[in-house]
């Protein structure tokens, strides 16, 4: 993951995709939001009460899987934690996908931990749980925890109607939409985007840029001015629900943990690559899309186009 520029950018936290397959332990799960309950089991003890949907072993990127959303914590021989997320793939089917989380102690409570009490015989302990959690034990003898997703994102717009094609957007629904995207793209308390200098081709290019690598959301987010959001949806012909979007910067702003679809449903949708994120492609180069908004001039598929290029004007 890079970042160009702007630390008002939450997007520093987000993991690295593992890889290649791995055999470790099921130390955490969690349901998909709104279906309750955790799980959890002792480093070498059995499952207890583990969601149907959480393999005993950690899957490979790419297995099947059925709960969307679906999150399980693994750890492996050498102590790496891991969780795996059930979301759609760009082929729009449910697949499994595994982000590095960082390490686990060996001697981690079984049950997730309570920041500010005690961990008195975890001394040095570093202690991972789903979704997203981090704590440690430090001089304090109280743990110590922070979450790598974002929970401050606001709630998902309501207007405009989740379901009104981006195309079809009026201007003040761009507005709208694009007064919750400063507050999604910033930590609170971050003074508002200025415009971007715009070149002949009509793109802001060379600003802030934050980069994404997940499969539910493989993507650059040029970092805009609320009034360069809304020049840019003005210029989109993507039909997509504006929900996908919604999704999408969610996604991305959450450590790419599916929020709730990720962003395989804007950018499968002809003409959405551009619209204010540019897809990085299986090969982590810009597209530029059919629309031609993000990326280069004429840039095609698998190109070195600037992945923080997009068009406003």
């Amino acid at each position: 993951m890079k970042v160009r520029s702007r630390s008002a950018l939450w997007l520093a936290a987000c993991g690295i995709i593992g890889l290649a397959s791995c055999s470790g332990k099921l130390h955490a799960g969690s349901e998909p939001s709104g279906a309750g309950g955790t799980a959890t089991q002792s480093p070498d003890g059995p499952v207890v009460g583990a969601p149907a949907h959480c393999p005993l072993t950690r899957p490979s990127d790419g297995d099947a899987c059925d709960v969307e959303r679906g999150t399980c914590g693994y750890t492996d021989s050498e102590t790496n934690y891991r969780e795996c997320y059930c979301a759609e793939s760009p082929n729009l089917d449910l697949r499994w996908f595994c982000l590095d989380r960082g390490v686990r102690s060996p001697d981690c409570p079984a049950a997730p931990v309570t920041a500010g009490k005690s961990c008195a015989g975890h001394a040095d302990s570093r202690c991972a749980y789903p979704v997203g959690q981090q704590c440690s034990c430090g001089a304090s003898a109280t743990w110590s925890c922070f979450n790598v997703r974002r929970t401050d994102i606001p709630e998902a717009p309501v207007a405009p109607a989740p379901e009104t094609p981006i195309n079809a957007l009026t201007e003040a629904e761009r507005g709208a939409w694009c007064d919750w995207y400063e507050l999604a793209l910033h930590t609170p308390g971050a003074p508002p985007t200025e415009d971007a200098p715009v070149g002949e081709d009509g793109r802001v290019a060379n600003g802030s840029c934050g980069f994404r690598n997940g499969a539910a959301c493989n993507v650059a987010i040029p970092e805009l001015s609320r009034g360069q959001c809304a020049q840019n949806l003005a210029l989109s012909s993507c039909a997509a629900p504006v929900a996908a979007l919604t999704d999408c910067l969610t996604t991305a702003q959450n450590g790419c943990v599916p929020e709730p679809h990720g962003c395989a449903r804007l950018l499968a949708s002809p003409d959405c690559n551009g619209t204010l994120v540019n897809d990085l492609g299986a090969n982590g180069a810009a597209t530029g899309g059919t629309s031609n908004l993000g990326g280069s001039a004429g840039a095609s598929p698998g190109s070195n186009a600037d992945p923080c290029s997009i068009r406003v004007q």
